[in-house]
């Protein structure tokens, strides 16, 4: 929504959530369908926040209908969806973002400061690691046909971390993996988290 506008849209598909989002925007508009929202002529943009397999065609939707969209990471599950909505957004002008919430995370900033103020020196590599014993998530994040896998959840997190660490670094070289459960892990534990990792070399 522009900034101009006090009211709010959105769509709602459960009776509780929209109480506690009456409460945060008095006056706020629900709708059960995409379609309904894009005929609306006080919206501008819209964030889709989605399973991964449907932020392409929702986004291409919203794009179609003339509305901007900020999309939760990851883009897409393929470039070749990358690539048609970016052209559909520079056909018609329109905002096409990707919001990366982990950017705010105070040991990214504190990394980041380091290294764009020289305080460590000249990184020449650079590996980034996540992993741990709890159930990767229920429902749709465990199938891969909807989530793209493990390395489009907190993997894309880590992508994004390390591409702006070397911002302005041309990259020789990179490498990644994922796995479920491997002999570092604790025996005991009988459910553990897949992993992912991703190591940049400059």
């Amino acid at each position: 929504m522009p900034a101009r506008h006090e009211d709010h849209r959105g769509l709602r598909y459960r009776p509780g959530p929209h109480r506690a989002a009456e409460a945060d925007f008095p006056g706020i508009v629900h709708t059960t369908t995409l379609g309904a929202m894009l005929k609306s002529k006080d919206i501008d943009n819209i964030v889709v926040i989605l399973p991964h397999n449907l932020h392409y065609p929702a986004a291409m939707e919203c794009l179609g209908a003339g509305k901007g969209v900020v999309l939760e990471k990851p883009m897409c599950l393929t470039t070749e969806q990358a690539t048609d909505m970016i052209e559909l957004a520079k056909k018609k002008g329109l905002l096409l973002t990707v919001f990366h919430n982990r950017r705010q995370d105070g040991d990214y900033k504190a990394v980041k400061e380091f290294i764009d103020k020289g305080m460590i020196g000249d990184v020449f590599r650079i590996e980034a690691f996540q992993g741990g014993y709890g159930h990767p998530g229920k429902w749709w994040r465990t199938e891969k046909a909807i989530s793209g896998g493990n390395f489009y959840d907190w993997g894309a997190h880590q992508v994004d971390w390390v591409l702006n660490f070397l911002a302005g670094h041309k990259i020789k070289n990179v490498t990644g993996s994922t796995t479920r459960g491997s002999g570092w892990m604790l025996p005991t534990r009988t459910r553990p988290r897949p992993s992912s990792g991703l190591t940049m070399m400059l």
